[in-house]
């Protein structure tokens, strides 16, 4: 009965398989291939949260279709933790099955909160013959991982753990060949964040070098967002024009009026303009004392 049992097991596969590839109207490759990578890295500011997305791809010149799977991942627990992670394909909610039920279970994560070590898994219910299948031209979304951002100046370090991931073939036997795995290497800062206020986000501030801690970081008197968008001075440099004053004490637009005033005063430092004109001929009122000297009065 046992024989019989698995002989019986074999043909009813084997119908599903050609029923299914039949229905799909594709080859899939017993063994193929297939490329890992993270992509749309994403920080919301609002809800302090990090997100990026899991993708995979034939590496082959034939379609695949994945068995039961393990994607094993490290990430910096100092820039990001507590993650979640969302299926979006290879899950229990897979609808492109012919017979109306998911090849796989439902897709489960877990991770180390200490060492920042994690792994996607999901078994499967029946051979999968394609549902999603897998080609060379597109990346599948396999699904969304998000964290809760710890320190958005410190780089996620989001990587793939080759040694351990596995994938087996559509016959959920092991495995298909790992490939090319693309980690990701991001900052989760928000694209709003200023740290110092100082008129530049954070994201500017390391474009520029200058210090995101500090509104002003080479101590000329001008902000590091003023020197980029207003004087159009160096923040990198007190005295950018190298004449021996500060940045604050030059006058750009030699009206009269150096950099700190005009900005104090709501002037454009760069330009000669009327304002700055008055501001700098306005008359100054002084107060004069003067002594009072007693009227005499003829006397009769």
């Amino acid at each position: 009965m046992p024989l019989l049992f698995m002989r019986q097991s074999h043909i009813f596969f084997a119908c599903i398989a050609f029923l299914y590839g039949a229905w799909l109207g594709t080859p899939i490759a017993a063994q193929s291939v297939y490329d890992l990578q993270w992509i749309m890295p994403q920080a919301d500011c609002m809800e302090n949260q990090f997100c990026a997305t899991l993708q995979i791809k034939s590496a082959n010149d034939d379609a695949m279709a994945l068995g039961a799977y393990t994607i094993f991942i490290h990430y910096n627990t100092a820039s990001i933790n507590s993650p979640t992670y969302t299926a979006v394909h290879f899950s229990d909610n897979e609808t492109c099955s012919p017979f109306g039920t998911s090849p796989y279970a439902t897709a489960i994560f877990g991770a180390d909160i200490l060492t920042g070590e994690g792994n996607i898994t999901a078994l499967m219910n029946f051979p999968n013959m394609g549902c999603p299948l897998i080609n060379t031209t597109e990346w599948t979304t396999m699904g969304v991982l998000c964290f809760d951002i710890i320190n958005p100046h410190i780089d996620t370090n989001l990587l793939f753990d080759t040694d351990l991931t596995l994938v087996n073939l559509n016959s959920n036997l092991p495995q298909h060949i790992g490939g090319s795995f693309s980690n990701l290497s991001f900052l989760p800062l928000c694209e709003t964040l200023d740290t110092d206020a100082d008129g530049l986000t954070d994201i500017d501030e390391i474009n520029l070098s200058t210090n995101y801690n500090v509104p002003d970081t080479d101590g000329d008197g001008l902000s590091d967002g003023i020197e980029s968008d207003q004087t159009f001075t160096n923040p990198l440099a007190m005295d950018s024009n190298g004449n021996g004053n500060m940045d604050n004490l030059d006058d750009n637009d030699t009206d009269g009026l150096n950099n700190i005033d005009e900005i104090n005063y709501n002037t454009n430092p760069i330009t000669l303009t009327p304002t700055a004109i008055r501001y700098r001929t306005a008359p100054k009122l002084i107060w004069v004392s003067i002594p009072i000297i007693p009227l005499l009065m003829p006397t009769t």
